[in-house]
């Protein structure tokens, strides 16, 4: 499995899905970055090498995969319905702080609670 992850392998995808690999995954924070665009997934110069992506791979047979950062199930099924047949969910610490966020904020909501029952 190889990376895209950067506008080199964009510009060279044709050679790079040419050589016997099982497959690539896209790094789209790292490939924004490499844009000069970090983040910025609806800019029309990321949409356009996402498109390449696409369809070159589909093209050319290619077994694809892409790194869903957020950590949002809608965000996967999505990328699945794209086509892509693997992927990357998120990072462990984006679980954590949300998982960590969300408990918090029940614990707050009830402190808030009882101050008002007194």
């Amino acid at each position: 499995i190889v990376q895209i992850e950067s506008v080199d392998a964009i510009n060279n995808l044709e050679e790079i899905l040419s050589v016997d690999i099982d497959g690539f995954i896209i790094g789209p924070y790292d490939l924004s970055a490499s844009m000069g665009k970090p983040g910025e997934f609806d800019h029309p110069d990321v949409v356009n090498a996402l498109t390449k992506v696409k369809e070159v791979s589909q093209e050319m047979g290619a077994v694809s995969g892409f790194h869903v950062i957020p950590p949002d199930s809608g965000v996967v099924i999505k990328m699945i319905q794209e086509g892509y047949k693997f992927i990357a969910f998120s990072l462990d610490t984006l679980f954590l702080g949300l998982k960590c966020g969300e408990e918090m904020d029940k614990i707050k909501s009830l402190r808030h609670f009882e101050s008002r029952q007194k």
